[in-house]
């Protein structure tokens, strides 16, 4: 429950956190320069020595806000904010990335539908990897395989080729 008061605050009240994290860097920067002059430093050495050890103040800043909850919300919603700006100055821009998109977009679905029907799934039927192929070589060379029905009733029965024929009659 507390993450999504968290993230409430953040989303929302984003003035009022902003001035809480400035007030909390100012506090711990002025925390190291009181460390420093307790040593013995002089005020402005103490301050050199706090920023040199603190780091920048946005850099601080920047860090803690990268891993507030919801900061790839409100990223998103800066990122359609200056999404939309830009396509309200310059409307020609727009359509023509749309349009790209669309046609980018509608070559890929294409481009893998046929890859997925020619490559990944060829057959539109179950168990496509039991399928066989019969074949006749005589004196080393291949020839058509010409089967009587006898035999073919033969093979239809065989558990070895089980499910590999479809029921039909002879003759059509």
């Amino acid at each position: 429950m507390r993450f999504v008061a968290t993230l409430f605050r953040n989303l929302w009240r984003h003035r009022a956190v902003e001035r809480d994290l400035d007030e909390e860097v100012r506090a711990h920067f002025e925390l190291l320069v009181d460390e420093y002059r307790a040593t013995g430093m002089e005020e402005a050495a103490a301050r050199r020595a706090a920023r040199l050890e603190f780091g920048g103040t946005g850099q601080v800043k920047d860090a803690v806000r990268d891993v507030r909850p919801g900061i790839w919300l409100e990223h998103f919603w800066q990122d359609l904010r200056y999404a939309l700006r830009t396509v309200r100055r310059s409307p020609g821009f727009g359509v023509t990335a749309v349009v790209c998109l669309a046609v980018g977009i509608a070559a890929a679905t294409g481009l893998f539908s046929i890859v997925n029907a020619a490559l990944l799934h060829p057959f539109p039927f179950a168990d496509s990897n039991r399928i066989v192929s019969l074949g006749l070589i005589d004196k080393g060379k291949p020839r058509a395989l010409s089967v009587t029905v006898p035999q073919l009733v033969a093979l239809q029965q065989s558990d070895v080729l089980n499910g590999a024929f479809l029921p039909r009659t002879v003759g059509r």
